[in-house]
């Protein structure tokens, strides 16, 4: 898994009594590095996460290609990636099984709580006995379980945000259009890619400055009423419970500088167009002012 991401997806591993594998990121889209999985495969893997972050889709096909020559599960983390697309393909039906989680910054949300997808049958209903206690019909539980259902009100609301996905995702991506046009080729910041293939949901505009002004800016950009964040200030590896319990694989540098640079621009739907474009002008204005 990618030692740069929230650090619930490193939990997960450790809840299910294994131990998480923590590899670098590609620099420049901060997703997980095939290369680097595949040096850290041992015999005993048994599964690879790929986390979709910040709503851009991982390079999924080199990843299946390489899971189906060892023997092994594709996880997605799609938590970030409702709506995303690889080549086409929605984020979700793209490994053997995917995450969602609808907490309530999410791009829809049911207030809290989540979603697993998959195509296979036998995953499918191994699934459902975990979300019920271990059963399969009636109370005869055959496998550890617990209560992982959503109550039916949470279910209702996210019927409806479904519903509503598709103009979330349009404001989402016209937002992040206006902050690209006004900041993209500026000294001192790097915008966020978007590969040709691949359909960001732009559920976190992402930007890169150096890590002297980073902190500065998001600060800055706060006093001035522009929510402004940083996800994430530390990589896994470097969170106490991790550096204790996780396995690195090589110098993770890459994971590590982005955890210094990066910042989140708010482009989320309440966001209009035009807060969107006067965003893009004090973020230029505020680099300029903070580069000297």
């Amino acid at each position: 898994m990618p030692d740069f991401t929230f650090v619930a997806t490193a939990n997960a591993v450790l809840l299910a009594g294994a131990t998480p594998v923590l590899v670098d990121v590609d620099p420049e889209t901060y997703n997980i590095s095939v290369e680097e999985v595949e040096r850290a495969i041992t015999e005993r893997t048994k599964a690879i996460i790929a986390v979709h972050l910040y709503g851009l889709p991982a390079d999924l096909d080199p990843l299946m290609e390489l899971a189906e020559r060892r023997g092994l599960y594709v996880i997605e983390d799609a938590a970030q990636a409702h709506g995303s697309e690889y080549k086409g393909r929605k984020t979700g039906s793209l490994g053997h099984l995917a995450c969602f989680s609808f907490y309530s910054s999410k791009v829809m949300t049911t207030g809290e709580g989540g979603m697993l997808t998959t195509n296979d049958d036998e995953l499918a209903w191994k699934l459902r006995s975990i979300r019920t206690h271990g059963q399969r019909a009636g109370y005869d539980t055959e496998r550890l379980g617990h209560n992982y259902r959503l109550t039916e009100i949470q279910a209702a609301i996210g019927l409806v945000q479904l519903g509503k996905l598709e103009g979330f995702l349009e404001a989402r991506r016209r937002n992040a259009e206006a902050l690209t046009k006004t900041l993209r080729g500026m000294e001192g910041l790097k915008t966020p890619l978007e590969p040709p293939g691949l359909k960001h949901n732009w559920y976190l505009y992402t930007v890169e400055v150096e890590d002297s002004m980073r902190d500065r800016l998001v600060d800055a950009l706060n006093k001035e009423g522009i929510g402004a964040a940083v996800y994430y200030r530390a990589p896994i590896h470097a969170t106490p419970l991790h550096a204790k319990l996780a396995r690195k694989v090589g110098r993770l540098s890459n994971a590590e500088r982005a955890s210094k640079r990066v910042l989140q621009l708010p482009v989320h739907p309440a966001v209009s167009a035009s807060q969107a474009e006067w965003i893009g002008r004090r973020v230029a204005e505020l680099v300029r002012e903070l580069s000297g």
